[in-house]
C-alpha cells in the first residue's frame, strides 16, 4: 500500500537519479575515483553523481566528469541501471561506458584521487553496492573481448 495524506491523496516516493562513467584504458582497467567526503570518505567510487532537475543523463554525465576530473567524455554505450540507497533515499544509478583522454585529468570537487583497477578484482574499499554490480557487468563485457577489440572499442 502506498501512503496517503490526510486528504486521501497518494504520496509518491521517487528514486533519485545518478549517473556514472566507466572509463577503460587499453589494458581493460577501469578508472575509479577516491571519495573526498562522507559517506565513504577515502573509498573508491565510480565517477559520477546526481542529476540536476530536468537534466538529461548524458548531459549530467558530461557535467560530472568535468566537475570531478576536468575531462570531457564520449559515451560509448549504456551499460545498465543499478539500484542503491544514499542517505536514506532510493537511487537509480545509470551507468555508461565512456571514452576519455585522462592524461590531463585532475581530481576536483568531491574527488581526492583516481586510479586504474581490474574490473574483475576491484578494491575492497569500494563505495556503494551498485558499484560492485556495475563492475561485475563490465568485467563480463571486457572478458568477452580480444585485446584488439578492447582497444578498438574503448581505447
Amino acid at each position: 500500500m502506498r501512503p496517503v495524506c490526510a486528504h486521501g491523496h497518494v504520496i509518491y516516493r521517487h528514486s533519485k537519479v545518478a549517473v556514472g562513467a566507466l572509463i577503460l584504458d587499453r589494458a581493460g582497467r577501469v578508472l575509479l575515483t577516491q571519495r573526498a567526503g562522507e559517506p565513504f570518505a577515502g573509498w573508491w567510487d565510480v565517477p559520477g553523481g546526481f542529476l540536476e532537475a530536468g537534466e538529461h543523463p548524458a548531459d549530467g554525465l558530461r557535467r560530472e566528469m568535468r566537475e570531478e576530473l576536468g575531462i570531457e567524455v564520449e559515451i560509448v554505450h549504456f551499460l545498465g541501471h543499478f539500484m542503491d540507497a544514499y542517505q536514506g533515499e532510493d537511487v537509480l544509478n545509470i551507468v555508461y561506458i565512456a571514452r576519455a583522454d585522462v592524461s590531463r585529468a585532475v581530481p576536483h570537487d568531491d574527488v581526492t584521487a583516481f586510479g586504474w583497477f581490474d574490473p574483475a578484482a576491484p578494491p575492497q574499499n569500494l563505495a556503494f553496492a551498485c558499484n560492485s554490480e556495475a563492475l561485475k557487468a563490465l568485467a563480463r563485457e571486457v572478458a568477452a573481448l580480444t585485446p584488439d577489440e578492447l582497444a578498438a572499442r574503448y581505447g
